[in-house]
């Protein structure tokens, strides 16, 4: 029984974490001009987006991998080889530290692409998961 209930509380907790008002607000206002273009140009299903930033569900779904590298590349947030740096991320997105910026740059820095969009994207929510 008290297996069941930890189990339960940490259900709990694990559920009710969510990224930061300010944080999700920023990022929206940033990327308001590109998103609807970047869902039809991946073709990627808007619910996956919703549970990634909402719900902390972390989809392996390359049209998703592909969205986020589509909004980096049209909110400048990374150059036009695919280059990202905490600096240029933390100058579109304000509510994003730069510490959590260049550690999640640093991190994926040996990937590329749609791949290395996704898990940049990963690496911050789960940074500012509050």
């Amino acid at each position: 029984m008290k297996l069941l209930l930890l189990i339960a509380i940490g259900v709990t907790i694990v559920t009710s974490a969510e990224v930061p008002i300010e944080a999700v607000q920023d990022w929206e206002r940033n990327i308001s001009g590109f998103k609807e273009k970047c869902i039809e140009e991946t073709k990627v299903d808007p619910d996956l987006i919703y549970n990634m930033e909402k719900k902390l569900d972390f989809s392996k779904n390359e049209a998703l991998k592909c969205y986020y590298y589509c909004i980096y590349k049209n909110a400048k947030i990374c150059d036009d080889n695919g280059q990202f740096t905490g600096e240029r991320y933390t100058n579109k997105i304000s509510t994003v530290p730069l510490s959590l910026t260049t550690r999640c740059t640093s991190e994926t820095v040996h990937l590329e692409g749609c791949e290395k969009a996704y898990q940049l994207a990963i690496c911050i929510i789960k940074g500012l998961v509050v």
